[in-house]
């Protein structure tokens, strides 16, 4: 657990640094920042973050000593313009160094500058307030603010402390099943702060005694079912994005620390969730500022005016955090799930979220994927009844807009069903709700019986395969004037929306809105949005019926992102919309900027692309994956890889592979009976021959006339052309193959061999026209050598560890012979284009002899009718089984 505490201190700390040295010199607050004033909030923040740091062990930040640091910080508070959250932040941060007749911080301080620093702790004028209209949660703001005055030796009213902590007490009982609503009218407004109160509080668990131990133990388990792989806590209501990850690292913290065995059960979860919020919150952060307002939306009150007070905030909640952490004496680790080492957590639930109204959340997760629908109070976009999963499932940030479900346009006001339904009916993969009014758009703490458009609805979604299908009623009192039904598209996942019921010449419409900001999520853009009217029931005009099918696209972290490989397989898809490559996250060669929620299927190729030979980054890279629970699939391209040092590290790491691995793509029957003899999986992965796709598309040259390929190659018009092409490899024996061309007596070849290891020397032979070492080339060059040439020749050991060959590929793409030793992948895959040869120097001499242009002509006549077999389409089609096979537990082939 100390490595845990250690990355997230050297996260915030090196984010603090950051911000010091760019906006906060020599501990400075600025008076403005990006033209709005700076608040005394963001004084009290920066300390309160040094404070957590002291408590973790950092002795100095930005060059300064902490407690010097501290003390910059607080010389610049403004005590009359510090309360509330503020005020207990200074008060907690002095009570560190002792009270404050005598504390370290204030030593030396005049006694101007002390009564101020005193002021700032002091919020008893909002006291009043709590019976006036303030939010609920403040009784536990101003609690913490007298119980740290009091440990601070200032003067405090015990009757008034009590008091607020039985407010606070009484705020945390209200809802016997522990989910607090903050909201004034008690709407059912249950978000990220149900969540965050438990451990808001926690410095008053003492105090507040089991009630306080019973409601953390609710919220553990609630974000134990809504949150990500990617780390968010909370993905609907306020102030999600940064802060619901944020959240997430919190709580691991707390129920990784905590002493209370009721909270134990959760440790593997909580460890394997730990990592990946840890590396998404670095994504949270750019120059020492959170990025939440770049390009996405954060809530209307934490705008770019408190971008400054929210990074300060959210390094307070990650020093926290890493305090406890490191006072953690426990290491859990992850428990295996799977035989995988994968913490599983599948659920299929209808979880209640308040007594009275009646909240609800559907919480529905198959392996890697899944959602949450929440079924609560508040009438904005953040509340409404839509499904969220970051990454795949945004809708837009504090705003009226009506996404999923239904909304009527009806006066000047748009209305919805919103807001605590009248009731909610689960079954499995479905869930169904009615509302026996709509609401207009746009209230956070709607009235009672407010603001009601008179009518009823209801929505329905259900599970089918990946996708999802909703089936909407509405029916009103008075003809509206539009109905209509939006659903939003994140930038990373593109959505097959489909109208089931209506006429096909009417399918859904989409709209650009990429760069708006209205149609912007915690996470990102919403760039495309499809969109529906609704149609009334031509017997009933004030009854509108619709339904229709949600599909995302498969998200794939492929280890050969940008590979002509990955294009080549993806592209068809991506063009469908129905899968997607992304650049894998992990390992050195890893992207900092693709997170866990980011993608669904992890495609390994060559694994010593992912990590080399170092065994424990592959297996802390398997571990995180389990983590995550994110399922393997692995294209067996060798059995080893084609350049391998000395010893034989690399077989471990492949053994490791094939322990992890759901599912295994080959390449040929041939090669999966190879890989099967020589490595051990486990019972349950499964194992699919899918063709190697030619790459006939990503060479346009290589449609190039023979004649004109020739010429601009600069090379000579005479004889069969064979080429070999292809970086070298220890199971090509290219030096073998020229050497049989020069003692072939068949004067009608040419040779071009644009792959010569760097220690291999071509013999000299007028037939061998070019012998060039190996060198990468652009794709206009390599389709040119494919177009000049009528013959490629694979002198290939059949007992090697190659599984399979681009080159075959090549050869069906381009419609060229193809002379082959007795190499299993090339007879199973080419068949009858392949023109055979021996192995041996003898048997390559006879294939070479006898070589014609009759045979090659049939060869290549053979060659273009296995594109379709091999076309990327049809390849591509096949692994998108498989890649849902894994995210929807349909798993078919096996050996």
């Amino acid at each position: 657990m100390r490595a845990k505490a250690d990355e997230l201190l050297g996260l915030t700390t090196d984010t603090l640094e950051q911000l010091v040295a760019t906006h906060l010199p020599r501990w400075r607050i600025p008076g403005f920042m990006a033209g709005h004033p700076v608040e005394p909030d963001v004084a009290a923040d920066v300390a309160f973050t040094l404070a957590h740091l002291h408590d973790a062990g950092v002795t100095e930040v930005a060059g300064s000593p902490v407690p010097d640091a501290i003390e910059q910080v607080l010389a610049q508070v403004d005590g009359s313009r510090t309360h509330t959250f503020f005020s207990y932040r200074v008060a907690e941060t002095l009570a560190r160094f002792g009270s404050f007749d005598d504390n370290q911080i204030l030593a030396g301080w005049s006694p101007r500058a002390r009564a101020d620093i005193a002021a700032a702790t002091d919020s008893r004028e909002w006291i009043q307030l709590l019976d006036a209209g303030l939010p609920r949660n403040y009784a536990a703001v101003l609690a913490r603010c007298e119980v740290a005055r009091e440990r601070l030796g200032l003067e405090v009213d015990p009757e008034v402390t009590a008091d607020l902590l039985g407010r606070t007490a009484s705020m945390l009982a209200t809802d016997p099943l522990g989910y607090l609503d903050d909201s004034t009218h008690g709407v059912g407004r249950t978000d990220i702060y149900t969540v965050d109160v438990w451990l808001f509080t926690e410095p008053l668990a003492d105090r507040l005694g089991d009630i306080w131990t019973r409601g953390l133990a609710t919220a553990v388990e609630l974000v134990s079912r809504t949150g990500t792989p990617g780390g968010c806590a909370i993905s609907w209501g306020r102030s999600s994005g940064a802060l619901a990850t944020a959240l997430t690292i919190e709580l691991a913290a707390e129920v990784l620390a905590t002493d209370d065995p009721a909270l134990h059960g959760r440790r593997d979860l909580w460890s394997a969730r730990l990592g990946p919020a840890v590396a998404s919150m670095r994504r949270w952060f750019e120059s020492g500022l959170v990025n939440a307002h770049v390009g996405r939306s954060p809530y209307g009150y934490r705008g770019p005016f408190r971008r400054l007070q929210m990074t300060a905030d959210l390094l307070g909640k990650l020093a926290w955090a890493a305090a406890r952490l490191g006072a953690c004496r426990v290491d859990p680790g992850a428990e295996p799930g799977d035989g995988r080492g994968r913490v599983v957590f599948d659920h299929d639930e209808l979880l209640p979220l308040g007594s009275d109204p009646a909240a609800h959340l559907w919480s529905r997760s198959v392996g890697p994927t899944g959602f949450v629908v929440p079924f609560v109070g508040a009438t904005r976009s953040d509340y409404l009844a839509a499904p969220r999963r970051p990454g795949t499932y945004e809708v837009p940030v504090d705003a009226a807009i009506g996404c999923w479900v239904p909304v009527v346009h009806s006066g000047a006001e748009q209305y919805a069903p919103a807001g605590v339904p009248l009731g909610v009916e689960h079954a499995p993969g479905r869930v169904s709700a009615r509302w026996g009014a709509l609401r207009r758009l746009g209230d956070l703490d709607p009235p009672s019986g407010g603001h009601e458009l008179p009518g009823t609805a209801e929505v329905t979604f259900t599970e089918e395969g990946r996708a999802l299908r909703v089936e909407v009623m509405v029916e009103l009192a008075t003809a509206p004037h539009a109905v209509a039904v939006t659903v939003p598209e994140t930038s990373g996942t593109p959505l097959r929306v489909e109208n089931l019921d209506g006429p096909r010449e009417k399918p859904f419409a989409t709209v650009d809105t990429a760069g708006i900001a209205e149609w912007r999520s915690f996470w990102g853009e919403l760039p495309v949005v499809h969109q529906h009217d609704l149609e009334p029931d031509p017997v009933e005009p004030q009854l509108f019926r619709s339904s229709y099918r949600v599909t995302p696209a498969v998200r794939v972290a492929s280890t050969a992102h940008g590979h002509h490989y990955d294009r080549t397989l993806y592209g068809p898809l991506e063009q469908r919309r129905r899968a997607v490559s992304v650049a894998n996250p992990l390992g050195p060669l890893g992207s900092p900027d693709v997170g866990a929620d980011d993608f669904d299927v992890f495609h390994l190729h060559w694994p010593e692309w992912l990590a080399f030979d170092d065994l424990s980054e592959h297996e802390a890279i398997a571990n995180t994956l389990a983590g995550m629970d994110k399922p393997v699939l692995w294209t067996a391209h060798n059995l080893r890889p084609h350049a391998r040092g000395p010893g034989d590290a690399h077989r471990a790491v492949y053994e490791l592979w094939a322990s992890r691995a759901d599912a295994v793509v080959h390449h040929s029957t041939w090669g999966r009976d190879r890989m099967l003899a020589t490595h051990d999986f486990p019972d349950d992965t499964t194992h699919h021959v899918v063709p190697h796709p030619h790459f006939g598309d990503l060479y346009p040259s290589a449609r190039t006339p023979r004649g004109e390929a020739a010429a601009r190659l600069g090379l000579p018009e005479e004889g069969i052309r064979i080429g070999l092409l292809g970086a070298p490899r220890s199971e090509r024996d290219v030096q073998g193959f020229l050497e049989a061309v020069a003692a072939s007596t068949n004067r009608d070849i040419q040779v071009c061999c644009w792959s010569l290891a760097a220690d291999q020397e071509a013999p000299r032979d007028g037939r061998i026209a070019v012998a060039e070492t190996y060198r990468m080339v652009d794709a206009d060059t390599y389709g040119l050598r494919l177009a000049a040439c009528d013959v490629v020749a694979m002198p290939v050991d059949p007992e090697g560890e190659m599984l399979g060959s681009g080159l075959a590929a090549d050869v069906v793409g381009a419609g060229l012979a193809a002379l082959c030793t007795p190499w299993g992948y090339t007879e199973e895959i080419l068949g009858g284009a392949v023109i055979p040869m021996g192995f041996d120097h003898g048997s390559m001499v006879t294939a070479l002899d006898g070589l014609d242009r009759d045979t090659v002509e049939a060869s290549r006549s053979a060659a273009v009718d296995l594109r379709e077999r091999l076309s990327p389409l049809r390849c591509a089609t096949a692994t998108e089984e498989i890649l849902l096979g894994l995210l929807t537990g349909s798993r078919a082939e096996r050996p």
